[in-house]
């Protein structure tokens, strides 16, 4: 073997270190790359002393993962050092003893959170799911906390290392769970790998491109690292490939943000043009509450409700909120003109809620006699 292959192999096995070598189940690749230094050749004493080092140094990291076989590996290890130095042994055993011990410690926690998890579980969609694929998402949900907990105070790193092979792994089987892609995403910004965590949003979009939530979150993470750009053209395509009122509420807060008030409203202006926005009370709500609590702007925010109850007279949500915003305008008269101009249109079984509430309002801050005339009319009503 040339030294070249020989360096090829090496950078492999450290490649395959490197991304899984953290797993419960890993270690045959650790052995595999203990035995392939150890098969290696030298030609002088430079050459002897590094590969001694360098297979301590696997021995040293192989020994620290809590996986299946650790003792074995341990004893492989001891082995080894004692036929390096006989005098010097119990000073470089003892030097990671210590650690070992937490590892064995953290390894039975671990098998025990393992168990149970079907690893090579065949990917469905979420519609397609049944209570085996619902358990097994617990399960794992429950593995990748246990990642988390750290309750041995290891190093951030090896632990962080750990839980991101955990949601690869689980994502293997979950691949069609925005959920599992969200928290991972969310994982590796919390963890400042804020590159990895852009490149693994693409990979969730990708995965699960008509996924709102991904989508979502994708947006407000470019947002947040000033990439309006890219956020503006998420958007833009969920409104091309996926519309609703929600995309265009979610675009025009979005811009709200970014752009300001002006830009917003034609985004408002663009979902009330729109088909997938033709039965949408909400989009009016949340243009008219955006006006009024953002923008500070009572007139637009009232205009705005105006337009919607031509529409929706007989939404008893739309009507609910649009009574909201005027209770907090303490606007008695408008809060009985809507009243009343509502009840004109629902029928007598859409409109117990209403009638609760405008019972309600004047039992509250109306006179004996206007509680009676209402209480009347109800009972006339035949609401019950």
């Amino acid at each position: 073997m040339t030294t070249t292959q020989r360096q090829s192999i090496e950078q492999a096995y450290e490649f395959a270190i490197d991304h899984i070598g953290q797993d419960i189940s890993s270690t045959q690749i650790w052995q595999d790359y203990i035995n392939f230094l150890s098969s290696q050749s030298t030609s002088s004493l430079y050459d002897d002393n590094i590969k001694v080092n360098k297979l301590r140094e696997v021995y040293k990291k192989s020994v620290l993962v809590p996986m299946h076989g650790i003792d074995g590996l341990w004893k492989s290890y001891e082995e080894f050092e004692v036929n390096q130095n006989k005098i010097s042994v119990k000073n470089i055993i003892s030097e990671i003893s210590g650690k070992y011990q937490i590892t064995k410690q953290l390894y039975r926690q671990r098998r025990s959170h393992k168990e149970g998890i079907i690893s090579h579980l065949l990917a469905k969609p979420t519609s397609k799911h049944t209570s085996k694929e619902d358990d097994q998402h617990a399960k794992w949900k429950t593995f990748i906390k246990f990642e988390k907990s750290n309750v041995f105070k290891l190093p951030i790193d090896e632990v962080r290392s750990r839980v991101i092979l955990a949601y690869r792994q689980c994502l293997l089987c979950f691949y069609h769970y925005p959920d599992v892609w969200h928290e991972f995403c969310l994982y590796l910004v919390e963890c400042g790998l804020i590159e990895q965590a852009g490149k693994t949003y693409e990979q969730a979009v990708q995965a699960i491109p008509n996924s709102l939530l991904l989508n979502f979150a994708h947006a407000d993470f470019e947002e947040s690292r000033k990439n309006n750009e890219k956020s503006t053209a998420i958007y833009e395509n969920l409104i091309e490939v996926n519309p609703s009122p929600l995309v265009f509420i979610q675009y025009q807060k979005f811009v709200r943000r970014t752009e300001g008030i002006e830009p917003a409203r034609k985004i408002f202006l663009r979902a009330r043009k729109h088909p997938s926005c033709d039965d949408s009370y909400q989009i009016y709500v949340a243009s008219a509450w955006m006006e009024y609590f953002t923008n500070k702007l009572e007139k637009v925010s009232r205009n705005i409700f105006d337009l919607g109850l031509r529409s929706f007279s007989n939404n008893v949500l739309f009507v609910q909120h649009y009574l909201d915003f005027l209770y907090d305008l303490n606007d008695h008269i408008n809060i009985k003109v809507v009243f009343e101009r509502v009840l004109e249109t629902l029928k007598p079984e859409e409109s117990s809620e209403i009638w609760a509430r405008y019972l309600q309002f004047e039992y509250m801050y109306g006179t004996i006699q206007s509680i009676q005339k209402l209480e009347s009319r109800w009972i006339e009503a035949g609401v019950g």
